[in-house]
């Protein structure tokens, strides 16, 4: 299989993440977290970047950059990733890889979710395990719950939250001041923020569909520049390029899934128990370059965190119903491009 196409431009902010080979321990101990830490703040002056937060979980991590000039998120990665790695096996005198593959990088406009990716690297503590708010324990615990996620949140050592929060000095090689001044949040407010997002059980499930799916988000105008550059680069596999990133409209989305279903749009979107609304959703979002609040517009939704947690729950759909996966292939064919 061919490998997915990347895009390295100076100046792009990148999601970056990697996860442990059979989802297994990357970070045993507190050495382990702290081997890891002292190689990701020698990037910044080794490869000319800057790192803006991160999280590390116990068998995979998360990381926001930016890349300088000339572009190295490769190079940088690849360093990270294989000096960690040599470090891990040889103190546990073991062999083999430690990560999963080749890391996953998503290319994101800063100006159209920056605070949403922030946000969703530093909840991933609270995300997990026993901190996890499920329907049968939502009333008997909630209260309690909450309570925990924010201590387990302020407490959390291996994530850059602390320093934003105010809670620590930032290190130096970790640039806090521009998601700061893109935000306009201060220290206090953003504890705030957090903790408020905490108490209405936003803790950004929303986005990992977004996540998992795409590796372009952003506005329509700049996703929609960034795909022109990717064509342009692919040369000879242009084609095949094109038809997993080229621009659809949101006219041709609507006229696909009618024909699949045979039947009118306005019908379908009503329709309970029918797919077709989450479909267009997630065609719109990452085959067509739409933003959230324009897909809100487009379906008069209520808000634009709706769309993305319909994003996200077809997403984990997907995995488990093989006729809805067969339905997005259908579609993704009839309007030639890959999902």
């Amino acid at each position: 299989m061919a490998r997915r196409a990347r895009l390295e431009i100076a100046g792009g902010w990148y999601h970056v993440t990697n996860r442990g080979y059979e989802r297994r321990a990357i970070f045993r101990d507190r050495r382990c977290y702290q081997d890891f830490l002292e190689r990701l703040g020698q990037l910044p002056a080794r490869f000319g970047l800057k790192i803006h937060a991160y999280v590390l979980m116990p068998n995979h991590y998360h990381l926001e950059i930016e890349l300088g000039s000339p572009p190295a998120l490769s190079a940088a990665m690849h360093w990270l990733n294989t000096s960690y790695s040599i470090w891990f096996n040889r103190r546990y005198q073991r062999s083999g890889p430690l990560f999963q593959g080749r890391f996953k990088a998503i290319l994101f406009d800063p100006q159209d979710c920056l605070l949403a990716i922030t946000d969703y690297l530093h909840l991933n503590p609270v995300r997990v395990g026993a901190l996890r708010l499920t329907k049968s324990r939502a009333r008997a615990f909630a209260k309690a719950l909450l309570v925990r996620r924010c201590r387990a949140l302020r407490d959390f050592e291996w994530s850059s939250y602390r320093d934003y929060a105010g809670l620590r000095s930032p290190p130096r090689w970790l640039t806090v001041a521009t998601v700061r001044e893109r935000t306009g949040l201060s220290a206090k407010e953003y504890r705030q923020e957090l903790d408020r997002r905490i108490r209405l059980d936003q803790l950004g499930l929303e986005w990992q569909g977004e996540l998992a799916a795409g590796i372009l988000m952003g506005a329509q105008e700049v996703v929609g520049k960034w795909k022109r550059l990717l064509d342009k680069r692919a040369g000879p596999n242009r084609s095949s390029q094109h038809r997993r990133f080229g621009v659809v409209s949101w006219q041709q989305i609507l006229s696909a899934i009618e024909q699949e279903w045979q039947r009118p749009w306005k019908e379908l979107r009503q329709s309970r128990g029918v797919p077709a609304r989450a479909l267009a959703i997630w065609f719109g979002r990452h085959r067509a370059g739409m933003t959230l609040e324009q897909i809100r517009a487009k379906l008069d939704a209520s808000s634009y965190s709706a769309v993305a947690m319909q994003v996200g729950r077809l997403q984990r759909q997907l995995l488990r119903r093989p006729t809805l996966k067969k339905k997005l292939q259908a579609i993704a064919e009839r309007l030639n491009v890959e999902c």
